[in-house]
């Protein structure tokens, strides 16, 4: 690729010597070295060609060489200067931790072209890490208030807004994108969120309403339920989604799962497994129905007939990880049968080897085991690539369980900060005898 792309600048043809660079940069496991030797090479060839420096510039920071990138780039931006120069100096110098440099440069970059919509987006982006929250909201607000060509940045911003609070200038642009057709059930989530944050929920049912059809639709019905249920509708809950199971029959089991969950969460147990038993009767072979179940048969205190009904999934799916973990893991929390749970989640960690909920099942077999040490590695790598309560829940008790006291105080503290709620934490400091000031202060 790179020999063509050399044979068209031979030419005088356009090339993209920078995008290649990307892609290469992108890829996970890619030989960095041997691309970046060509590029150089091609460079003492084209002296004056700034896409060959820029793409030096993104394989040095692929690899971990920001001095030499930053180097590169300001070659190109001595050739070339553009936006894309700007912008890649940027988050170099950001990346060094010289963030105000980065802003004081994209600010002047901006000033100077005020109608370049990608690069204030940039600029926008780089505000908001930099935590300048007033200035990122003067941004977006102009931003949304000028015209927007590009309805994938009007999109991406649309989504910072929204997540800042930005309501109406996120509602422009998430107009400005259904308009132009562009991500268009991605648009009408965006805008049902803006209507929840400002508690008109009938407005945001019209809005995931027009969602019907396609990989987003589950998701929009699953909030549609909830606002129902939310503001007392069971009724019409029920309902709503007996009619989507009719229009869409080949997703009808999850739709009967979704209810289901639902109502559990809802307390609303009786109507649960009533809509269980109507769903197995009619889809007996669907396999996250059947685990839903399962767990509903647990949380309801029906021990035994829930793990009937896992090794049940877990005998007719060998070859499921989530299954035999399933199972693993509810022998770990519900019965003395360690050494079993333990068979089971050793087969599903290594038909899905690195997932980390089976992971963190692994480390807590082995804590139940007493391997300590092959717990903890288990567990700060579930925690490390999936930081929730009930893991690092359990990375805490095992680090306690070791005499490593401060740091299962650190991670406690820590994370109950970020979920003070959590009964999963707030469990294990009753357990370990820890006060409250101690976990939180």
């Amino acid at each position: 690729v790179v020999d063509e792309q050399a044979r068209l600048e031979r030419q005088g043809a356009p090339t993209d010597f920078d995008y290649l660079a990307l892609q290469a940069a992108r890829s996970d496991g890619a030989d960095l070295e041997p691309l970046l030797a060509r590029l150089r090479a091609l460079s003492l060839e084209f002296p004056q060609q700034a896409d060959l420096r820029i793409g030096e510039a993104l394989l040095l920071r692929g690899l971990g060489r920001s001095d030499e990138a930053l180097k590169a780039v300001r070659k190109a931006e001595r050739l070339t200067p553009s936006a894309k120069v700007t912008v890649l100096q940027a988050e170099l110098l950001n990346s060094q931790g010289h963030a105000d440099a980065a802003l004081a440069l994209m600010r002047e970059a901006v000033d100077a072209h005020p109608e370049d919509a990608r690069l204030r987006a940039q600029y926008i982006h780089l505000l908001a890490g930099a935590g300048e929250q007033e200035a990122v909201a003067a941004e977006i607000e102009r931003f949304a208030a000028g015209p927007v060509a590009n309805p994938e940045l009007a999109a991406n911003v649309a989504q910072l807004a929204l997540r800042l609070g930005l309501l109406d200038a996120a509602e422009r642009l998430l107009v400005h994108q259904l308009r132009v057709g562009y991500q268009v059930d991605e648009g009408y989530l965006r805008l049902a969120g803006v209507a929840l944050a400002r508690r008109q929920p009938e407005q945001a049912l019209t809005y995931l309403r027009a969602i019907d059809g396609g990989p987003l639709y589950l998701t929009a019905l699953g909030q549609r339920a909830r606002i129902l249920a939310e503001t007392g509708a069971l009724k019409g809950l029920h309902e709503e989604l007996a009619a989507a199971r009719s229009k869409h029959p080949d997703i009808a089991a999850d739709i009967f799962r979704l209810e289901a969950e639902l109502l559990t969460r809802l307390g609303a147990l009786h109507r649960a497994e009533h809509v269980y038993t109507e769903a197995i009767e009619v889809h007996p072979e669907h396999l996250q129905l059947r685990y839903g179940w399962a767990m509903f048969l647990e949380q309801t205190g029906r021990i035994e007939a829930a793990l009937r009904e896992l090794e049940g999934l877990a005998l007719a799916h060998p070859q499921d990880a989530s299954a035999l973990n399933a199972y693993g893991y509810t022998l770990l929390l519900r019965t003395e049968r360690h050494q079993e749970a333990l068979a089971l989640i050793e087969r599903a960690l290594a038909l899905a080897p690195g997932e980390p909920a089976i992971m963190d099942s692994m480390g807590w077999a082995l804590y139940k085991l007493g391997r300590y040490s092959e717990a903890l590695s288990h567990l700060q790598a579930a925690a490390d690539a999936l930081p929730e309560p009930e893991v690092i829940a359990h990375l805490v008790e095992v680090l306690w369980a070791m005499g490593r006291t401060d740091s299962a105080r650190a991670r406690l503290q820590a994370a109950l900060r970020e979920h003070p709620q959590s009964e999963y934490l707030t469990d294990v400091r009753d357990k370990l005898g820890l006060a409250f000031d101690d976990a939180t202060d």
